[in-house]
């Protein structure tokens, strides 16, 4: 991926070790002044994070690509997210999350009812460790149930892989929209972009003149 000059472009420190492999990145604005975040380290090319600075606390944004069948990208995020909260100093509550991707997982709480071949067992028993972590973390879906988010080319069917995660600590801002843009709908992708806006007034950075 190229990105246009207005942002940095970040990827896992493994992707410069095996660039083809390589399944997340983020972009960030350039306006947020580079003192207010870093890019951390999961140890892995299908995660990408990174921690913004604000005056609530830290903001943990985490985007994942999780393999489905090996749920290789879940268990990586839930270790060091464990990991974290082990070391973060007191108050937990001033470190908030943000936790985004393709989660390549079906379960009822976001896919449409009708989409009965994806609910076998053995799928919900792998939503569910999902579902585990997403109390133990205290987070909540942004997105409503039943939106689409990708349009299998073959058949025309839309399902939902992709997802968006939020600390409730965060839900005070609330969310000024999210939502889905089918008519933004990348050439050669099934997937169509999610669309989130927070109201966490990041510091800007102006270039002088």
């Amino acid at each position: 991926m190229q990105a246009t000059y207005h942002w940095y472009t970040l990827y896992p420190k493994e992707h410069y070790v095996n660039p083809t492999k390589t399944r997340s990145l983020i972009l960030v604005n350039k306006q947020i002044d580079t003192n207010t975040w870093l890019q951390v380290d999961f140890g892995s090319l299908d995660i990408t994070v990174v921690q913004l600075q604000m005056e609530r606390g830290n903001i943990l944004i985490v985007n994942t690509y999780n393999e489905g069948d090996n749920l290789q990208g879940l268990h990586c995020v839930t270790l060091v997210l464990r990991a974290t909260a082990c070391n973060c100093p007191p108050p937990p509550s001033m470190l908030h999350l943000v936790w985004l991707g393709d989660f390549n997982l079906n379960h009822l709480m976001w896919h449409e009812a009708w989409n009965t071949h994806l609910f076998m067992k053995v799928n919900l028993d792998k939503s569910q460790l999902l579902l585990d972590v997403l109390a133990e973390f205290d987070l909540q879906m942004n997105l409503p149930r039943d939106t689409p988010m990708l349009w299998a080319l073959m058949s025309g069917n839309f399902t939902r892989p992709d997802n968006f995660f939020i600390a409730s600590s965060l839900t005070r801002s609330r969310p000024i929209r999210c939502c889905t843009l089918p008519e933004e709908h990348p050439a050669r992708t099934d997937h169509m972009p999610i669309i989130t806006d927070l109201d966490i007034r990041p510091e800007i950075h102006v270039d002088p003149p």
